[in-house]
């Protein structure tokens, strides 16, 4: 594959992250003090570490397969860490609907 889409593949997924990282920064620098001991509270119930490693895998399993170095150790390495994170969401939400 020719090396100046991966190249410009990671370009793209390094200014997205930038974007991310000064978006995040942003909002939370405007939460009030008296308010901060919610946000644990929301990133935790709202499984959003849980959801943004799935999308990081996926990302990292897309750029890997267009690199051309996608083995078949890596898609099991990246299925299982998927498959137990996804396991935590789902049993997340069976206790809250008890």
């Amino acid at each position: 594959m020719n090396n100046a889409i991966i190249y410009s593949i990671t370009g793209i997924y390094i200014v997205i992250m930038i974007g991310f990282t000064i978006i995040a920064y942003a909002a939370l620098n405007k939460v009030h003090k008296d308010h901060s001991h919610f946000l644990p509270v929301i990133l935790h119930e709202s499984n959003f570490l849980k959801l943004a490693t799935v999308l990081g895998i996926i990302a990292s399993a897309t750029y890997l397969a267009l690199a051309n170095q996608l083995t078949e150790g890596v898609v099991a390495i990246l299925s299982g860490i998927a498959g137990y994170v996804l396991a935590g969401v789902g049993k997340a939400e069976k206790k809250e609907k008890n």
